[in-house]
């Protein structure tokens, strides 16, 4: 009896031992901040684009990205949780925060999640704010899944736990200020140490192969954003030091990408920051562009 015991716990170790060199292998693809919110709340047939693409390949993202990810989704969670609490029903906090995130960059991921709160608890401001409280505890757990691990941390950030499920407003409050642009970032020392990359975006042989147009705008509204830091010998924090820091994310995320990685993205912008730095990407199309091309009637 002891032997197979033995045995079996030799097997279940080979069988762990062969599932991680399995999950470890494959090209190495780095994850964009929007993908990853793609993932978790994107459309179905966007969900379903993006895991054609990764399913073979190990998923890497980082610190700089996760807390993209906590300012653009955590933060609007928290805030309607506060207006849960201090409104007298869940149809003003829903109506509060359909115009709270209107013009926040995934004001449609938001909506749609105020909206379905506000339809299933209409009347239930505890199960509401319970449901909210589930969201922002499982989100950590949501962004690491099936990812393979983080890319070396070149910005200094630290991964931020999400609150609990049973989180008061006082931690709820501190954890939205602790994740909140201080300024106090390491984007400074990340360009201090990477003059080479400003110089590489700002090279004439790029810039004439990439003409300024809006898809692109992304990238050459950084442009004289770059010349400045590079004249001030990477120093990010002239002035405006918040603007200029969210300014300047997707050149973090190009910098930060491993050079034998894919960079995943949404982003048509990135073709001009991965050619300035000899780096591959991958454009997941628009829910859009999706349809146009399965469903073109």
């Amino acid at each position: 009896m002891r032997k197979n015991k033995k045995f079996k716990k030799k097997s279940n170790a080979r069988k762990l031992k062969e599932k991680l060199r399995k999950k470890n292998q494959g090209e190495a693809c780095y994850l964009q901040t929007s993908i990853q919110i793609k993932r978790i709340y994107g459309h179905p047939e966007e969900k379903k684009i993006i895991e054609q693409v990764t399913t073979s390949k190990r998923k890497f993202v980082s610190s700089f990205i996760y807390r993209e990810y906590q300012r653009r989704i955590i933060i609007p969670l928290i805030d309607f949780c506060f207006a849960l609490s201090g409104e007298d029903n869940v149809e003003n906090a829903v109506d509060y925060m359909s115009n709270k995130v209107r013009s926040l960059r995934d004001a449609k991921i938001l909506l749609k999640i105020a909206f379905n709160v506000g339809s299933k608890y209409s009347d239930n401001k505890k199960g509401a704010l319970s449901y909210i409280r589930f969201l922002i505890s499982e989100s950590s757990r949501l962004f690491m899944r099936d990812v393979n691990r983080s890319v070396p941390n070149l910005i200094g950030m630290d991964w931020i736990k999400v609150p609990s499920t049973n989180a008061d407003e006082e931690e709820l409050l501190a954890f939205k200020k602790s994740i909140i642009c201080s300024g106090n970032c390491g984007q400074n020392q990340l360009w201090q140490s990477h003059v080479s990359e400003l110089e590489a975006f700002l090279d004439p042989k790029l810039l004439d192969q990439f003409k300024p147009r809006s898809d692109y705008d992304g990238f050459f509204s950084n442009l004289t954003l770059f010349e400045e830091i590079k004249g001030n010998k990477g120093n990010a924090a002239l002035s405006d030091r918040y603007r200029k820091c969210l300014k300047l994310g997707d050149a973090v995320v190009a910098v930060e990408c491993p050079m034998n990685s894919l960079l995943i993205t949404t982003d048509i912008a990135f073709e001009v920051y991965v050619a300035a730095l000899g780096k591959r990407q991958h454009r997941i199309p628009s829910l859009i562009e999706i349809r146009k091309q399965y469903h073109p009637h």
